[in-house]
């Protein structure tokens, strides 16, 4: 068995990423030219666009902790082996500061799109007794903010009365399993053909509403398809 414990504390200058385009429009308001020559409006003054340029950026800096364990038994007698493998992260911080220090965004513990949860975890257990293998893989997402540009009723200083004030502002986490197996046909030292199955999103978990740019959800978080097979042979 192995244990491993990573601590992360990164920081890239003039970092390439967007800003968001809500995150333009209050530079704009503080008054940063540079962001409001990206904001396109109509005769009548209102915001009819935003190109939201990758931009060279401050800094991004991302802080956490990653662990990762790994065990593997061999059962007795002809019963096959038996391996686990868990990861987990915690993601402290993930602040990009503006091309003009005029701010600076933590989105560790959101779940909108360029956020990151604060926690994330998988594990895959497998059990192998050749030519068979069946694996299944938990994999969860922690729940978190929807923005951490807005405050919704969960948050502290929470007023409606605010312009940037929700009704909500929290996104649920979601617990996903998938279940996988492969069968070794041929396995000589020379040809090899195997068959497998896959069974992503088992219990066809809908994905929490988290609207964005594109999208109803974080596509890069949640699964959006529901419960999904593949079958194939290589």
């Amino acid at each position: 068995m192995t244990f491993t414990i990573d601590f992360y504390d990164i920081k890239v200058h003039n970092a390439i990423t967007e800003q968001g385009g809500q995150t333009i429009l209050n530079n704009c308001e503080a008054g940063d030219t540079a962001d409001c020559a990206l904001i396109g409006r109509g005769s009548n003054g209102y915001v009819t666009s935003i190109n939201d340029l990758y931009q060279n950026l401050n800094e991004l800096h991302s802080q956490g902790v990653d662990f990762e364990l790994d065990y593997r038994h061999q059962l007795p007698g002809n019963a096959g082996e038996i391996s686990f493998r868990g990861l987990a992260t915690y993601a402290r911080e993930l602040t990009t500061i503006s091309n003009n220090g005029a701010s600076a965004i933590n989105a560790a513990g959101v779940d909108g799109v360029g956020g990151i949860p604060h926690y994330q975890a998988a594990t895959y257990l497998t059990w192998t007794r050749e030519p068979l293998s069946i694996t299944v893989q938990n994999r969860y997402v922690g729940g978190g903010k929807f923005s951490a540009l807005y405050v919704g009723p969960q948050d502290p200083g929470y007023s409606p009365y605010l312009r940037n004030s929700i009704n909500d502002n929290r996104i649920g986490s979601r617990f996903y399993t998938n279940l996988s197996a492969s069968y070794d046909v041929i396995g000589t030292d020379k040809q090899k053909l195997q068959v497998y199955g896959v069974i992503n999103n088992l219990f066809n978990l809908n994905p929490p509403i988290d609207p964005g740019a594109a999208s109803a959800t974080n596509t890069q978080l949640f699964d959006a398809i529901g419960r999904y097979f593949t079958i194939g042979a290589r």
